[in-house]
């Protein structure tokens, strides 16, 4: 899914062969900051930075419990507002945990539409790699 992505946002424009490179990483201490905060201080640096303005992509990573999500909420609404058309719809936000939920839900649906049973021979039996594009289709 990760190459997908990819060459997804490659061929949009949102990424450019030039993105290989090392990017910067910002660390933050949350403790005693709000998810407002933590999104303002990704702001600063998505401001600062010398990146194309086609896009950005922002990795945000941390423990569990540690706010992630809230923050993310936080600072896709500080991102909406930066946009002429102020639409939240087009600032995508991608959870590994929604990603993996959803590719559960979508195996599971598969075996209940072809009466399986065994989840090992479905992901890595025969007809795997077809499984793998269908959900990856989807």
């Amino acid at each position: 899914m990760l190459s997908a992505g990819i060459t997804s946002s490659l061929a949009s424009g949102v990424l450019s062969p030039e993105d290989k490179s090392t990017v910067s990483y910002t660390v933050i201490k949350v403790d005693g900051k709000t998810p407002g905060d933590v999104a303002g201080i990704i702001m600063d640096s998505i401001n600062s930075s010398s990146s194309s303005p086609a896009g950005r992509v922002v990795t945000v990573v941390g423990l569990s419990g540690v706010g992630k999500g809230t923050s993310v909420a936080s600072l896709r609404s500080s991102l909406a507002s930066t946009r002429s058309d102020s639409s939240a719809d087009n600032v995508v936000c991608w959870s590994n945990g929604n990603i993996f939920r959803a590719i559960t839900l979508l195996t599971s649906l598969h075996m209940a539409e072809e009466s399986l049973t065994d989840l090992n021979d479905t992901i890595g039996g025969e007809g795997a790699g077809e499984l793998k594009k269908r959900i990856l289709a989807m």
